[in-house]
């Protein structure tokens, strides 16, 4: 009795190489499988190869978070990205990191996401320190949004929605040294479209709690 025939993978096998508009085949590896970006170029790379990858840090001795999130966004001193409504993008979250360095935290205290929906008066023009993850370039592109590092202060709406908690070690002096870190994958799922700032806040006041911390996102055509 005959075999079935198995219907064959249209695909090519070996690398491809097609200019933007160009027709490309789907492509197949030599035993017939499938071959999709994650697999031979990481997830991001379209991203990053078409200059939409970015990441802010804050600047290399932290920066000092001290005020709840209830005041205006100016007094907060934290991280964050702005979307401006002429942007033309979303920023899509795709991580962030906190290292804690120094401090004191406050009993119930802990970092969250806050969002401030249509801005009311975002004047700061944000720093320029953002890396772009293909040319490795401060502020090389420049990027859509306008990003906040802590250094520099941000004008505008208080911050009265926590969107969703990001980490919080116990209360109490950080122990030199211990460097606690919390990092979230955020792949995606926090996207901020327009006239819209999202960072991360402490929801208690502190003492002198110093942080690094790095946001990363991507800038998606709407």
């Amino acid at each position: 009795m005959s075999s079935p025939l198995i219907p064959m993978f249209p695909g090519r096998v070996g690398a491809i190489t097609t200019p933007d508009g160009g027709m490309a085949p789907a492509r197949a590896g030599r035993t017939s499988e499938a071959i999709v970006g994650d697999a031979g170029h990481g997830r991001y790379y379209e991203q990053v190869k078409r200059y939409g990858l970015w990441t802010i840090s804050t600047p290399s001795g932290g920066i000092i978070m001290t005020a709840n999130m209830v005041v205006s966004v100016a007094s907060h001193n934290g991280i964050g990205i702005y979307n401006p409504s002429n942007s033309g993008v979303d920023l899509a979250i795709q991580r962030a990191v906190v290292v804690v360095v120094s401090g004191t935290q406050a009993t119930g205290g802990a970092i969250v996401w806050g969002c401030v929906p249509t801005v009311t008066g975002i004047t700061g023009g944000g720093v320029t320190t953002m890396k772009n993850h293909y040319t490795m370039i401060a502020n090389g592109g420049p990027p859509a949004a306008k990003a906040y590092d802590g250094s520099v202060a941000v004008t505008g709406s208080a911050v009265a929605n926590i969107f969703r908690y990001f980490g919080g070690g116990p209360s109490g002096t950080v122990v030199a040294g211990s460097n606690a870190t919390y990092e979230e994958m955020v792949d995606g799922d926090i996207t901020i479209g327009p006239d819209t700032f999202v960072g991360l806040f402490l929801t208690v006041a502190t003492t002198a709690y110093v942080i690094n911390a790095s946001i990363t996102w991507t800038e998606i055509p709407r």
